[in-house]
């Protein structure tokens, strides 16, 4: 059926967190030189307007050439779901989506209960391996997350800063990396250098640590000496020290031994 283009709502939800502007102006060229070869899917709201399900890339292309209507499929709200799936699905086989929209994309639909990994694998015709790293994109930091957004770094980038525990050195790297560009290999040794030298970071707090449990105080030995007059054993705090010559002391010695 045909409908009015001012009457389709973009989905808020939209899997496209950003939109290619080169790639949608090219777009806009091709329906305008060949016209539009397939229809996008639409939910009927109770205002009378109606949100787009699937084909929001072309929506934008037909309202920047100025197309007044389209043709669309109305989708069942029971089947709103099943469209979202075959949206992102038609998307990922035409390389439509960046990986960070694949990735939150697939996981739309896993906590959706639409898919799991293996479905995933045979409704995208894409491997186990492919699935599993979009989907380890989810747990990069957002500031991994929006370099590899916007194209700045490299999926293996991406992947091996994202290991980076230490936020100041990761920031340090990932603005490495965009400034100089980086290899998937280069990066891979700064996540190892990384990792080295916080393991020596933590092996010299835990021997620190533990040195100050182990730590106690010197023990004073309290040393005696018998006096030279007495005989009685004093400890040296109670002891004045004499300079005497060796003669002297023998006679001292000499004295306290016929007084004794």
């Amino acid at each position: 059926m045909k409908i009015r283009v001012d009457l389709l709502d973009l989905p808020e939800n939209d899997l496209r967190a950003s939109v290619d502007e080169d790639a949608l102006d090219e777009l806009a060229n091709s329906i305008r030189q060949h016209g539009q070869l397939q229809a996008i899917g639409v939910k009927k709201l109770e205002s009378g307007r109606y949100e787009v399900v699937y084909g929001a890339r072309r929506t934008r292309a037909f309202l920047i050439i100025g197309l007044d209507r389209c043709d669309a499929n109305i989708v069942d709200n029971a089947d709103v779901s099943d469209s979202h799936a075959k949206k992102l699905i038609e998307n990922v086989q035409r390389q439509d989506l960046t990986a960070i929209e694949e990735a939150f994309g697939l996981a739309e639909l896993i906590d959706d209960g639409q898919a799991d990994v293996t479905s995933l694998r045979r409704q995208t015709g894409k491997s186990r391996e492919w699935v599993k790293t979009r989907l380890a994109l989810l747990d990069l930091p957002d500031d991994v997350q929006g370099q590899l957004q916007i194209g700045n770094v490299s999926i293996g980038v991406a992947l091996n800063i994202g290991q980076i525990g230490n936020d100041a050195t990761r920031e340090y790297y990932l603005r490495a990396a965009v400034d100089n560009g980086c290899t998937t290999n280069q990066s891979a040794q700064w996540l190892n250098n990384s990792q080295f030298a916080e393991t020596g970071i933590i092996s010299m707090q835990a021997t620190d640590e533990e040195n100050e449990r182990n730590f106690q105080e010197p023990q004073v030995i309290d040393q005696k000496y018998h006096c030279f007059n007495c005989s009685t054993l004093h400890s040296w705090r109670k002891v004045n020290t004499l300079v005497v010559c060796g003669t002297c002391q023998d006679l001292i010695a000499g004295r306290r031994t016929e007084d004794a």
